[in-house]
């Protein structure tokens, strides 16, 4: 969630740590995406960055 320490402090986001493979490190095996799979990733991160902008937030390092 988004948080503050005091009312005068910069709101940050917190997020949950999930571990497992990357967007990047499944790239960086050389290894090509079937077409369906590259569709659904771009899907979900879209949905979220939309979900995100909707809220407000505005994510600035979107990277694999």
């Amino acid at each position: 969630g988004v948080h503050t320490e005091d009312q005068t402090a910069i709101p940050y986001l917190v997020m949950e740590y999930i571990d497992g493979t990357t967007l990047k490190d499944l790239l960086m095996t050389g290894r090509r995406l079937l077409p369906q799979r590259a569709l659904e990733i771009t899907a979900g991160v879209l949905s979220a960055l939309e979900y995100s902008h909707q809220q407000g937030i505005i994510h600035r390092d979107i990277k694999p």
